[in-house]
């Protein structure tokens, strides 16, 4: 039985991963951003 997953921490994210949190965000994954620029603008 496997859970659903809802949403993913993301750790030391840079400018070059923002395609990928879109992504996760388009398809309905909410997220945290630690420890990176883009943690301020997400």
């Amino acid at each position: 039985d496997r859970e659903k997953i809802h949403g993913v921490i993301v750790f030391g994210a840079e400018d070059s991963d923002k395609e990928l949190l879109i992504r996760l965000k388009n398809i309905g994954l909410s997220f945290i951003v630690t420890n990176g620029k883009l943690g301020r603008t997400l």
